[in-house]
């Protein structure tokens, strides 16, 4: 698929991932993921779902990131989609759970005014217990005295049915 055919970037984009998705309303399709890849300040990413014939059915406009890509393993037992985000400094993580119309994103895609984070910033996926459902491993950093030399708390959300929380 060319990008700049569909008009998604404005600049020179490429997909960094795609996972296939068996979606409850849209039967099976791909989300992709794409960023510019630029290694100016100036990024274009966000995501794709697409369906037969590279049709374009849904859309989300990221954020300035050098990174946007599914995360390894890019869904657990639950069903969710996962995907990793650097917007210059630490890994971020957006989760997606297929729903009728679009997709559940637990409050993991931040809007316009929320960039350059979202809701999991500094975190790491995990599998602890071996469940196959993946926790989020949150380090907060006290920048206490300044942020180089600041102390870490990690804080695990898990999965509780409905959405993650903190441990």
């Amino acid at each position: 698929m060319e990008f700049h055919q569909l008009g998604i970037c404005q600049t020179d984009c490429r997909s960094t991932g795609a996972i296939p998705v068996a979606h409850p309303d849209w039967g099976s399709i791909w989300l992709l993921s794409y960023t510019s890849g630029s290694t100016e300040w100036e990024n274009e990413s966000g995501l794709l779902a697409i369906g037969p014939a590279d049709r374009v059915l849904w859309r989300w406009k990221g954020g300035d990131w050098f990174t946007l890509e599914p995360a390894s393993p890019a869904s657990d037992r639950t069903g969710h989609l996962f995907l990793r985000y650097n917007p210059g400094r630490y890994d971020g993580l957006l989760v997606l759970a297929p729903t009728a119309g679009g997709f559940e994103d637990f409050g993991t895609l931040p809007s316009e005014a929320e960039l350059p984070t979202s809701r999991f910033y500094s975190v790491v996926l995990v599998d602890g217990d071996g469940d196959g459902i993946f926790d989020i491993r949150e380090d907060i950093n006290d920048c206490d005295p300044n942020c180089a030399e600041g102390s870490y708390e990690s804080v695990l959300h898990r999965w509780n049915g409905s959405d993650y929380r903190p441990d």
